[in-house]
């Protein structure tokens, strides 16, 4: 096998073992369950692309500019992904025994990332071109063409800007040894329970010491300054909604950038006397402090903006309850891929929120129900491979 075409092959053999991981039953269940919903989808797509054909097909500035604009981000966004995933595949331990030089490693990534863009660009054109059949648009393969040429565009932005941050040193990790770490205070009273230092395996916290990764610090620069606007904006209104919706929003989002549970895959946690339940909860455990930590902090600004609205945040902490236990379910069904995890939960949660406009509480029911049948089915898997 030629060298720049390694990380290819390493992503399509773990997509390949994470479909064999499945079982029989799941993959039906997928098969027939993904083909109906997507069915049902798209038959509504056509109805609502027929209903507003004349006003679609009509419409110069959609085609003109918020498409091309939509698509090149979107492009780049998917690039800059690809390009991460591709960097950690070529850069892996199992790799850097390889004699590979840095800017061999560079072309595998690049040629990687360009082929999944590529593929994932003629899916785009095709999906806009028959749209534009069918709201009559003229010329619509041309239209199909350019919807592919500007996704395939963003997406060599995306590789090119995520490129320009690569250091040989960091990714061939010479230096990691030297970065310092900082200790967690606490730690030790939250995760010295049994199984003790679960999270931590989890969380990468080598010796109980945070090292300080360019994505934390970004995670940060964005989350804090939300807490500190929307405090601000609860007490200069005296309203306690504003820190309230973001109380859930920076919550969960810390909840979802914390918690990692690769460990539920190892043989060696699997194969000890612990019940799944318990190692699922002691995986949870550091990021729902932290969750908690940062959902307290605009919450008491909700608070003290109006006291009489204590049920508002109250409100909220139930709710950021609930969110972080579905999306602990998705994150230990998709053990090994967290990314994967959170778009799922995210694309899940927005389609139930946007049925329920139609059907209410019947798809909370929906949603519990297949909430539990994934949890049931991770358990198995934990306890009989």
């Amino acid at each position: 096998m030629r060298h720049d075409k390694i990380v290819l092959f390493l992503l399509w053999c773990e997509m390949r073992n994470a479909l064999r991981g499945l079982g029989r039953f799941d993959r039906v269940f997928f098969c027939i369950a993904g083909g109906l919903l997507a069915a049902y989808n798209l038959g509504g797509l056509f109805l609502t692309l027929r209903a507003n054909a004349a006003e679609l097909r009509d419409t110069a500035w959609l085609w003109h500019l918020a498409l091309p604009s939509a698509l090149i981000s979107l492009g780049a966004a998917f690039g800059a992904v690809m390009t991460g995933i591709s960097l950690s595949r070529a850069f892996a331990a199992c790799l850097l025994a390889l004699p590979l030089s840095f800017m061999a490693r560079r072309r595998m990534v690049a040629r990687a990332t360009l082929a999944i863009a590529l593929v994932a660009a003629l899916a785009v054109g095709l999906a806009l071109g028959l749209c534009g059949v069918v709201v009559g648009k003229h010329h619509a393969v041309i239209w199909g063409v350019a919807a592919a040429a500007w996704f395939f565009l963003g997406a060599v932005f995306g590789l090119l800007a995520r490129m320009q941050f690569l250091r040989p040193e960091r990714q061939l990790r010479y230096g990691a040894t030297r970065q310092r770490r900082f200790p967690v205070p606490g730690l030790t009273c939250v995760d010295g329970a049994r199984p003790a230092w679960l999270g931590s395996w989890a969380c990468g916290l080598e010796a109980g010491r945070l090292r300080i990764t360019a994505f934390m610090a970004a995670s940060l620069a964005v989350l804090v300054p939300m807490d500190i606007l929307s405090g601000g904006a609860s007490l200069a209104e005296h309203q306690a909604a504003p820190a309230a919706i973001d109380s859930v929003i920076t919550g969960l989002a810390v909840f979802m950038l914390s918690l990692r549970c690769q460990p539920l895959d190892s043989p060696v946690l699997r194969s000890a006397p612990l019940r799944f339940m318990r190692c699922w909860l002691g995986v949870m455990r550091l990021p729902l402090v932290l969750s908690a930590i940062f959902f307290a902090m605009p919450a008491g600004a909700a608070i003290a903006a109006e006291p009489h609205s204590w049920t508002v945040p109250v409100g909220g902490g139930f709710s950021l309850l609930l969110l972080d236990g579905a999306y602990a379910v998705f994150a230990a069904y998709f053990m090994m891929t967290p990314f994967v995890a959170a778009i799922s939960f995210i694309l899940v949660l927005s389609y139930a929120a946007y049925k329920w406009l139609q059907y209410h509480d019947v798809v909370y029911a929906g949603l519990a129900v297949f909430l539990i049948w994934l949890w049931r089915q991770t358990r198995r898997r934990f306890l009989h491979g």
